[in-house]
């Protein structure tokens, strides 16, 4: 995948010297990192709010992209113990993961608790798949956009995306500048026949470098979904898990 294009900051965890690896004194000491990093997790204010977000949602499989190295990366660490508890909170078994950034102690204890890593992905029943994508570049996320996903657990889109124009998001990211509009609408206060009264001394002279973005025509792009809907957990995010879960949001588009 040709979208990965983030080197998250690396720092050992204790106990993992190489994480080129795969010995069984390695995939202990990964565990034990992986176990206190899971409690901690299933514990937090945040992961409630999570699983209460999924309580009506019947999931069957996940798919993680973007990831990171668990064995070399605090964040990671902590991502893949959050989707260690949905997964066992929602009773899914099937998971699917993939990153260029795996290491062979990572790949062995994916291997070791029956997680599949795999690059292409052919996605089913994605009304049943939740998709993860902690700290994924917008490339990435386009690129998931264009397999359809019904839930997908990632970083606000809304915010994610402020720093672009809404002509170059347009242009580049079609799908999800869609999903962006129509969560803004949806989001918008209603509005009311009050008028307000516009000065015309002021306005006699307009300002010429006052710049206007172009019109957009946003139904020419075909979608699969018309509402879209976003449960931000961005007040829960604070933690020991450093910057793991910033902007994590829940994304619907049904």
């Amino acid at each position: 995948m040709e979208q990965f294009v983030q080197t998250k900051n690396r720092r050992k965890l204790p106990g993992i010297q190489d994480p080129t690896c795969a010995s069984e004194g390695s995939i202990r000491a990964f565990e034990t990192n992986l176990e206190a990093a899971f409690n901690t997790v299933v514990e937090s204010a945040l992961f409630a709010q999570i699983e209460k977000s999924l309580e009506t949602v019947r999931l069957e499989r996940i798919r993680c992209v973007a990831l990171g190295s668990p064995c070399q990366e605090e964040p990671a660490l902590y991502q893949l113990a959050l989707l260690m508890a949905i997964a066992k909170a929602k009773g899914v078994e099937e998971i699917s993961l993939y990153d260029p950034v795996f290491t062979r102690l990572d790949k062995a204890y994916f291997e070791k608790v029956g997680y599949i890593v795999e690059e292409q992905y052919t996605p089913v029943d994605l009304h049943l798949t939740l998709y993860f994508l902690p700290h994924a570049p917008l490339t990435l996320t386009s690129c998931v956009l264009n397999e359809h996903p019904r839930y997908l657990l990632s970083n606000n889109v809304l915010s994610h995306t402020e720093r672009m124009s809404k002509s170059d998001l347009y242009e580049k990211y079609p799908l999800l500048a869609r999903v962006v509009y129509q969560l803004e609408q949806s989001t918008k206060p209603p509005v009311d026949d009050f008028q307000p009264v516009v000065s015309k001394r002021k306005n006699r002279r307009p300002n010429k470098n006052r710049y206007v973005e172009k019109e957009l025509d946003y139904s020419i792009i075909d979608a699969y979904f018309s509402k879209p809907s976003l449960t931000s957990y961005k007040e829960f995010e604070e933690g020991p898990w450093l910057n793991s879960f910033t902007d994590l949001s829940l994304h619907v588009l049904e």
